[in-house]
């Protein structure tokens, strides 16, 4: 039996790592409902979700900025003219960076899913100790500035 052209056991495999990539890609909010819903409920746990989300996903995206613009601008303005200069072949290591750095720039979304899920958990994790402490003070603001 074939489905979408794929024998049956194929398809179920595509299909399952689709599952876990998703499943790690979505992480940071799957961790968060986790450690929000657990029997020492926090209080206000879709807040909770909502916050550790941004937070992990801020965090992520920082530190892929911190480093994609840097490498980015290192592979268009300075490797072209290294390469044009022979450095690469005086130099191998300087060539297999070049290279490691094409490979990573196109593959890199295969490996994002496990980032997310490390610090999906690691800020989960460290929010969740202080998180009925941020909720009770927070009720205890001024009308004027809550």
């Amino acid at each position: 039996m074939n489905l979408l052209g794929f024998p049956a056991d194929l398809a179920a495999s595509m299909a399952a790592v689709v599952v876990v990539y998703l499943t790690l890609a979505h992480a940071p909010l799957l961790i968060a409902l986790i450690f929000a819903f657990k029997p020492q409920r926090l209080q206000r746990p879709w807040l909770f979700a909502l916050v550790c989300c941004a937070l992990s996903y801020g965090l992520l995206v920082l530190a892929f900025t911190l480093l994609a613009v840097p490498l980015g601008a290192l592979s268009i303005f300075v490797m072209p003219m290294w390469n044009f200069a022979g450095y690469y072949e005086q130099f191998p290591p300087l060539g297999w960076f070049a290279q490691g750095l094409e490979v990573i720039s196109r593959w890199w979304w295969l490996g994002w899913p496990i980032p997310c899920a490390i610090v999906g958990w690691w800020v989960a994790s460290r929010l969740a100790r202080v998180w009925n402490n941020v909720v009770t003070a927070a009720r205890r603001l001024p009308s004027s500035i809550a």
